[in-house]
C-alpha cells in the first residue's frame, strides 16, 4: 500500500507447495483484491482447482495460484428491525463503501448483488440507511466501489 511516497507491505504471498525451480512469481496478474501468480516450472500433476499438490510427476507442467481478499476487510454492518422497516448501519470511517443486496446466496454461477440506492444518512459515528422490511430473505454486504 502506498501513502504519499511511502510503501508498506500488506501481504506475503507464497506457494502452498514450494519446490526448487518452480519459478513462482515469474508471471503475476492483479485485479482489485485478487492476485494470480504463475509458477511455470511447478511439477504437480494436480488438475482443476485445489487438486492434490503432493505428486510431482508432471515435470514443468506449471501452476497458477489465486489469492483473494487481499484488501482491507469490509467493516461490519449492524441491522436493526423496527416495525415495518430495517435499518442498516456501518462505521463512518467506511463512508466510501456502498451497500449491496441479494435475494439468494446460492445463485449459480454468480450471486446477483445489486447496489442499494442512495441516500445514506450519516451522523458523527455511522452511516445508515432505512429500508422497508422485505417479504423474503435479503442479504447485505458492504463493497468498496
Amino acid at each position: 500500500m502506498r501513502s504519499g511516497t511511502n510503501w508498506s507491505q500488506q501481504a506475503y504471498l507464497k506457494a502452498s507447495n514450494t519446490g526448487a525451480n518452480d519459478l513462482f512469481g515469474l508471471s503475476v496478474a492483479v485485479s482489485g483484491n485478487t492476485v494470480v501468480v504463475g509458477a511455470l516450472g511447478e511439477d504437480g500433476n494436480a488438475t482443476g482447482v485445489n487438486g492434490n499438490q503432493s505428486n510431482n510427476s508432471a515435470t514443468d507442467s506449471g501452476a497458477a495460484y489465486v489469492f483473494t481478499g487481499l484488501g482491507p476487510p469490509a467493516p461490519q454492518v449492524a441491522i436493526e428491525q423496527s416495525g415495518g422497516d430495517v435499518r442498516i448501519l456501518w462505521p463512518l470511517s467506511a463512508a466510501d463503501f456502498v451497500l449491496d443486496e441479494a435475494n439468494d446466496l446460492s445463485a449459480s454461477p454468480m450471486i446477483g448483488w445489486t447496489q442499494v440506492s442512495f441516500p445514506y444518512e450519516t451522523n458523527v459515528t455511522q452511516v445508515s440507511i432505512t429500508l422497508p422490511l422485505p417479504a423474503g430473505n435479503k442479504f447485505y454486504r458492504l463493497r468498496k466501489p
